[in-house]
């Protein structure tokens, strides 16, 4: 939606251009999928990306003739990292007789 489908790097240093993701799909099943037409065995989950390169330099050059397989998707998949909360001993303390309360009041 932003237009990050044209956004593509060789080995994650280099901008390129020319490059545009045309087709995504995540394989759902891993004998009945368009993934098998390109020859590939991936596993069920496995995401899948078609780009058409407008480049004649990374078509030749590195397309053909074999110098890459495939290309990295560049992308930010989060928007906020989680940390597990730090706490200090005494809410540590206080946590565990939580955890027994909470127990005793259960068993009852």
């Amino acid at each position: 939606m932003k237009g990050n489908q044209s956004n593509s790097t060789l080995e994650h240093e280099v901008d390129v251009q020319g490059l545009t993701v045309v087709e995504s799909w995540i394989i759902e099943d891993e004998y009945n999928d368009k993934s098998r037409k390109y020859n590939m065995s991936l596993p069920v989950g496995t995401w899948m990306v078609s780009v058409k390169c407008n480049n004649d330099e990374i078509w030749n050059d590195y397309v053909k003739t074999g110098a890459v397989k495939g290309f990295s998707i560049e992308g930010f998949f989060t928007d906020n990292l989680a940390e597990k909360p730090k706490y200090d001993e005494a809410e540590l303390a206080a946590l565990k007789q939580i955890e027994k309360l909470t127990e005793l009041l259960s068993g009852m």
